[in-house]
């Protein structure tokens, strides 16, 4: 495989990560349910992945859906930060969105936060991908600090 190009993969169970590390897949999306886009992944899933000898991206996403959240969702997706820093991921998928389509700035900036904390990155945010993202919001997500 190239080494120029890195290649992830979304995988949602040990099956799926075993197989991405086999077929030599530098990095892995974990998530739970791809059928409805991703959530984000259990406690058990994210502490056998980890163990795998590749790079390992974890969704944070309470829930299906848009990436428009309340105030209990995120404290839910900050919590799951911690916990998924715990367990020893230091490596996020995140995003947040508005009513109107345009960046959570405030929300994203919290999120931001919690994964950067001590040695975290957020490797991507998967609601920069939403088809209603205007291109003129690629500012918004430079002054969260993320990159997609």
């Amino acid at each position: 495989m190239n080494s120029n190009i890195t290649v992830e993969v979304c995988v949602e169970n040990l099956a799926g990560a075993k197989a991405a590390v086999e077929a030599g897949v530098q990095r892995i999306e974990l998530c739970s349910a791809l059928d409805v886009g991703g959530v984000t992944p259990d406690a058990a899933l994210l502490e056998s992945v980890l163990a795998l000898p590749i790079e390992v991206v974890v969704l944070i996403r309470p829930r299906a859906g848009d990436f428009v959240y309340d105030a209990d969702e995120v404290k839910h997706m900050v919590r799951s930060i911690e916990l998924a820093r715990a367990q020893g991921a230091n490596s996020f998928a995140i995003g947040a969105l508005l009513p109107d389509g345009s960046i959570d700035l405030e929300t994203l900036s919290q999120l931001v936060r919690g994964a950067k904390r001590g040695y975290g990155a957020v490797a991507k945010v998967p609601a920069f991908s939403h088809p209603t993202l205007r291109p003129s919001l690629r500012e918004g997500r430079e002054k969260a600090g993320t990159f997609a």
